[in-house]
């Protein structure tokens, strides 16, 4: 892939602009999943997630439950779920495009996928 692909223009996502495109999404659910966000949503609170190995970068988090999280990865430009390590970083990452696909696998991604060894 030539260097021209990409966008030289990334910048990381605001608090403010993840709040807005969250309140976007939360108006679009249905019942039955606004319950599961009340169940499991939590404060918008910004996180760090490890990319790669010895790279790190703050995304922010808006649901968790147990040891993994949903959050907003703004370098893919998805939702996602994670699992916090005890140092508290976000490792083990799954992407599901969706908020809504996102926030229904949440529970059983930190039973399976994510499970502390």
């Amino acid at each position: 892939m030539s260097t021209e692909e990409y966008d030289d223009e990334w910048t990381p996502i605001t608090k403010e602009e993840c709040t807005t495109l969250f309140e976007r999404e939360v108006a679009l659910l249905c019942p039955d999943a606004l319950e599961l966000l009340e169940k499991h949503g939590t404060t918008l609170t910004s996180y760090v997630v490890e990319r790669f190995p010895d790279v790190y970068e703050s995304v922010y988090v808006v649901a968790r439950f147990e040891h993994t999280v949903l959050y907003f990865d703004d370098v893919e430009d998805e939702w996602g779920t994670g699992a916090v390590d005890d140092d508290g970083i976000i490792r083990r990452r799954g992407f599901y495009d969706s908020f809504w696909i996102a926030l229904n696998v949440l529970e059983r991604d930190a039973n399976t996928y994510y499970a502390k060894r």
